[in-house]
């Protein structure tokens, strides 16, 4: 008895010791973009996931990319993400490999090298379509008149932002009660995700994907009963996360903020109202995160982060001194009394440098767009004095200090808005309509540097933005 008891045992430590052996031994579980995946953007990151925790150095050593390209690597705990500092070259096979030999934090090897291939897309656009009914969101690419639609919703969209790696979009969808619905759209897996639903009488807007995708940051306001229809109230930011976790409202309860816009680094920015100021925080700490600057900012209008996260650029509202104004015979003006230039605001030392002045021409200047490399600054200009007034902004360029500022359109009756970069920085993306004539649909155009020839697009449609 003794013997068979014994080897009993014996057998039963050896297959625990093994099944524990084969559980702590390394494997990479997923992979994003998967195998085959087609039309990736170009800007995508490269994700690992693996069973065990790994030795970070081990593995950011095996891997290896064809063609070579240089980037970033981050962990989140057993999840290694590797973010490309320029993008992936358009339409073309890229090949991952893991080596064998990476190993785990107790020094397990990984005993079988993986390589798969994913194939990048065109660069497309983005937008929404058409303006005067229940709007869709659509993907077309430059050189192809047929357009893709992407979504299919009872009440049409709101409104809709890409991420900042072309991977993901978050839309709002219009309910039947006049609410919205905050999605994702996942444009590698094709996954649409209901995140958050938005309470009834509360108008959620402006919505931006966080750089990561984990987080979106948008407006809520209450909706107030008012005489013939509800009536606008307070509004707030609010951060929710896109994948498990609580919604929750970050500043002071008691201000109004809007406008939320996220840094390439992950911190978020947002107009306070109350206070007159972008305010900087970094939303990953919670509901209790605490500001790390102050921009003093009047105007409210849409702002723009640098590459480097360094800095902000916004368009501030000013009043014209008494002694520029001028007079007429009449005794009226002849020149606005107020007037736009873009701030730029260094953070967190809130040093601010007057972008529009090296122009020192009297002009309305918003809507500042960053080029990816940092090298330029779009913007949309109107001119205010008499002899150059134009009833549309322009769209412009200028270097990041306000110098070399230059026209890149002349349709003065158009007004230019919308402004995005293509990842390479060498295109823009515009939208515009006509001042002359409201009832015109707006139109999409995009136009390549250093010639700045426009082509147009779409006829249509509205609020465009690139996918790598």
């Amino acid at each position: 008895m003794w013997p068979s008891w014994f080897g009993l045992a014996f057998a039963g430590l050896c297959l625990g010791v093994g099944v524990a052996a084969l559980l702590a031994w390394p494997r990479l579980q997923e992979v994003s973009p998967v195998e085959g995946a087609q039309a990736v953007p170009a800007t995508a990151p490269i994700r690992l996931s693996f069973r065990t925790a790994m030795n970070h150095a081990s593995v950011e050593a095996s891997l290896t990319f064809e063609p070579s390209m240089e980037g970033d690597t981050t962990w989140a705990g057993t999840t290694l993400t590797f973010t490309p500092r320029s993008a992936w070259p358009s339409d073309a096979e890229i090949a991952v490999r893991l080596a064998a030999g990476a190993r785990s934090a107790r020094g397990l090897p990984l005993l079988l090298a993986r390589e798969w291939n994913f194939r990048t897309g065109l660069p497309r656009v983005l937008y929404l379509y058409p303006f005067d009914g229940p709007a869709e969101l659509y993907l077309r690419t430059l050189d192809d008149s047929k357009a893709t639609r992407l979504t299919q919703t009872p009440f049409g969209i709101q409104e809709a932002n890409v991420g900042r790696y072309g991977t993901g979009i978050t839309y709002l969808a219009k309910r039947a009660d006049g609410g919205s619905d905050l999605h994702t759209l996942d444009l590698i897996s094709g996954e649409d995700r209901l995140v958050y639903a938005c309470e009834v009488q509360v108008l959620c807007r402006a919505p931006v994907l966080s750089p990561d995708g984990s987080r979106i940051a948008l407006e809520q306001a209450s909706l107030d009963p008012g005489v013939n229809s509800p009536t606008l109230g307070r509004s707030r930011v609010w951060v929710v996360p896109t994948l498990s976790g609580t919604p929750y409202a970050i500043g002071d309860a008691e201000h109004v903020t809007s406008l939320p816009v996220w840094a390439p680094d992950g911190r978020l920015a947002y107009h306070d109202a109350t206070l007159g100021a972008l305010v900087v925080l970094d939303p990953r700490d919670g509901a209790a995160a605490e500001p790390s600057a102050f921009l003093a900012d009047d105007l409210g209008a849409p702002a723009a982060w640098a590459p480097d996260s360094r800095s902000l650029v916004f368009p501030e509202i000013a009043l014209l001194p008494e002694t520029q104004i001028g007079a007429e015979e009449n005794g009226e003006s002849s020149l606005p009394v107020f007037y736009s230039h873009l701030l730029r605001g260094e953070v967190p030392s809130a040093v601010i440098t007057d972008l529009s002045q090296p122009s020192a021409e009297l002009v309305e200047d918003a809507s500042p767009a960053f080029s990816p490399d940092g090298r330029w600054l779009a913007f949309a200009r109107k001119h205010l004095e008499p002899q150059a007034w134009t009833p549309g902004r322009q769209l412009w360029i200028m270097s990041p200090d306000g110098d070399q500022a230059r026209a890149l359109t002349d349709a003065p009756m158009m007004n230019h808005s919308a402004l995005d970069w293509r990842a390479d920085s060498q295109a823009l993306l515009f939208m515009r309509f006509n001042t002359a004539s409201p009832h015109e649909p707006p139109e999409i155009w995009w136009l390549e540097l250093p010639g700045a020839e426009a082509h147009l697009l779409v006829v249509g449609g509205y609020l465009p933005q690139w996918i790598p």
